[in-house]
């Protein structure tokens, strides 16, 4: 994604100096993790399919077709507003504003979950590391209302 966009365009919309850019996007510098936050909103919807699929694909073995229309039916729903590189707190926030019974949130609570936990381990084969995963001691929140 950085190589698509123009140094300019980058500072533009992630508020970060060009010259900034210009050393990431010549390897001179790692990416901050606001850069990294932005250009996984700006790839999210293509990103976010490919991502889905495969997470689908590696859990076809073993999983009923139930479960597994079930995760993609949840994912869709909540990965434009999660997107890959959520905080925990984004994913608190998402699940108190579903307006479902606790058991329904609980629902999304295991899928965002598994899902998660797949993405940010090795064997998903994306560059995720373990230790950024947002749901490390991700609890899901009760509605004291």
């Amino acid at each position: 994604m950085l190589s698509k966009l123009t140094v300019s365009k980058i500072a533009e919309l992630s508020n970060l100096s060009k010259s900034y850019i210009s050393q990431v996007k010549s390897g001179k510098r790692p990416p901050s993790k606001k850069l990294l936050h932005l250009l996984l909103e700006l790839t999210r919807d293509k990103d976010c399919d490919t991502v889905l699929e495969a997470f689908l694909k590696s859990r076809r073995e073993g999983i009923s077709p139930n479960t597994l229309w079930d995760y993609r039916k949840t994912l869709r729903r909540a990965l434009p507003s999660l997107g890959l590189g959520p905080t925990t707190k984004k994913i608190n926030a998402y699940l108190s504003s579903l307006s479902y019974s606790l058991g329904g949130k609980y629902d999304y609570f295991k899928c965002l979950r598994a899902f998660y936990n797949w993405l940010y381990s090795p064997s998903s084969g994306f560059k995720f590391r373990p230790e950024d995963n947002p749901c490390c001691g991700l609890m899901l929140q009760r509605d004291h209302s």
